[in-house]
């Protein structure tokens, strides 16, 4: 195998370019379909783990209160960040303005992350005390 063929094999591929535009249409409504998956079930089960703590006065332990944490900063990324994800992948191409590309990397993914790690961090931390 030599390093041409190799090189040949990865520009074929729809994830060698960066840009979803040059993605064949089968690859585009398979990833499609995969996102919109995960974001209904993202949603789903998130908003299960919240109800659950919150209805239940028994599963309202340090554990369980640092997990529904997770659990809506989870949902905030399921319902804030994805579906502009899915609406790039679906359409080719980025849709909306600039403004929303600005405030979609810098606040709600930047921030959903930083939560994200703080409540994993502090939930392993807490778990030795």
């Amino acid at each position: 195998m030599t390093a041409t063929s190799v090189l040949e094999g990865v520009a074929e591929s729809p994830f060698a370019s960066n840009s979803t535009a040059s993605w064949t249409m089968p690859w585009r409504v398979a990833l499609t379909a995969s996102l919109a998956v995960i974001v209904c079930g993202a949603v789903v089960g998130n908003a299960l783990v919240v109800v659950v703590v919150v209805r239940n006065r028994g599963m309202r332990t340090r554990t369980n209160l640092f997990l529904c944490n997770l659990a809506v900063a989870d949902l905030l990324c399921a319902v804030i960040d994805m579906p502009f994800s899915l609406v790039t992948v679906a359409t080719g191409r980025w849709i909306f303005n600039d403004v929303v590309c600005k405030v979609r990397a810098s606040a709600v993914s930047r921030h959903t992350r930083y939560l994200k790690l703080i409540t994993c961090t502090k939930c392993c931390v807490c778990r030795f005390d």
